[in-house]
């Protein structure tokens, strides 16, 4: 059976290398970092290593850098149960549940899952929607293990699709995998250092652009979006973060070609000493080809929309608004929009009351008509 392993901490880049030199399978997500540790050493030894790890990456920060703080780790068979045993409130003297100490955390062993199955408290499922969760409370169910007796029907009629996830973790079922997502996949595209000889900056836009055409048409026929675009030429470095991702052929240009352009002009100025005009040197000058590299992810459709565009009001544009689409997915639609109304009951997980907060704050910020 798999071992999963939950790291409920910052998925920062430092976090994410660490965590890669443990298993090849790392999936960095929101708040915690998912790994596959199935067919490594026992997991105490490597819960061990990657406890010592987290303290040697504490200690190697600067002073005034923002701490890693307190982390947890949880270690299981399924995934659903990896997330609780990470989950921040988890006590496992309090719960008595049958699960066994490591460094920063617990693990419940594959012959335990069964009992630790139907005996887990609803509280420590941070997956579950709050509205599912308050539904549960209302019907009497505390535990897993308390849906396996309750009526089918009436559980779909409160908490709809959600039920069938829920009994199938009751029963230890869980079917998702750790996806290996880090390190990112990157797509390269090279433009020989002869292309770019006495071009100007018209021309430059020109032949860089097509590159980040040629890039976006692989992304399009693989089904993804840009998380990430850098831009490597003279042995200087640009990137730039797309969240949400993209995937518009002309966007990825401008910025390509903008990246191109910043680079020239501290290339000039590491030549001549203060920046010139933006035209290319020879390149015997600058013998480095320009390379494009290429982040990608997942696409979600049109991800720069924050509603629905089919809705009754119309479509929503707002660049501010990226953020909360960024941070809490791409089926986020209207925060004010009832749960029970949208089309996949588990829109608002984990965090749509601060979905709602963040929304109403820039709303009246920016003045934005409901």
């Amino acid at each position: 059976m798999s071992v999963i392993a939950c790291l409920r901490i910052p998925p920062t880049p430092a976090v994410c290398d660490l965590c890669a030199e443990l298993t090849p399978v790392v999936e960095p997500a929101a708040d915690c970092v998912w790994m596959d540790w199935t067919g490594g050493p026992p997991v105490p030894m490597l819960a061990a290593r990657l406890a010592e790890a987290l303290a040697a990456l504490q200690d190697s920060l600067l002073p005034g850098r923002p701490q890693l703080g307190l982390y947890r780790l949880g270690v299981a068979p399924r995934r659903f149960a990896a997330g609780a045993l990470a989950s921040q409130t988890f006590d496992a003297a309090r719960t008595g549940l049958p699960v066994q100490p490591v460094p920063g955390g617990y693990w419940v062993r594959t012959e335990a899952l069964p009992a630790f199955a139907s005996r887990l408290p609803i509280a420590f499922l941070t997956e579950l929607d709050p509205d599912v969760r308050s539904a549960l409370e209302a019907l009497g169910v505390g535990t897993l293990g308390d849906l396996l007796s309750s009526p089918r029907e009436l559980l779909h009629a409160h908490i709809g699709a959600e039920a069938g996830r829920l009994l199938d973790w009751a029963r230890g079922r869980d079917p998702r995998p750790v996806r290996a997502l880090y390190p990112p996949e990157r797509l390269v595209h090279r433009v020989p250092a002869e292309a770019l000889a006495s071009a100007d900056a018209e021309r430059l836009e020109t032949v860089i652009g097509q590159a980040a055409a040629a890039l976006a048409e692989r992304l399009h026929t693989a089904g993804q979006a840009c998380a990430r675009l850098a831009v490597v030429w003279g042995g200087k470095r640009h990137e730039r973060c797309f969240t949400p991702p993209v995937a518009d052929a002309g966007q990825l240009a401008r910025a390509a070609a903008q990246a191109a352009k910043q680079l020239l002009v501290e290339l000039t100025r590491d030549k001549s000493g203060r920046a010139s005009s933006l035209e290319i040197p020879d390149h015997q000058e600058i013998p480095d080809d320009c390379v494009l590299e290429i982040s990608p992810t997942a696409y979600a459709g049109r991800q720069t929309l924050l509603w629905d565009p089919d809705r009754p009001d119309g479509p929503r544009h707002h660049p501010a608004l990226a953020a909360i689409r960024a941070r809490f997915g791409h089926t986020f639609l209207h925060p004010a929009r009832p749960a029970g109304l949208h089309p996949r009951p588990g829109f608002l997980a984990a965090h749509g009351r601060e979905a709602v907060a963040r929304y109403e704050a820039m709303n009246r910020f920016y003045w934005l008509p409901e």
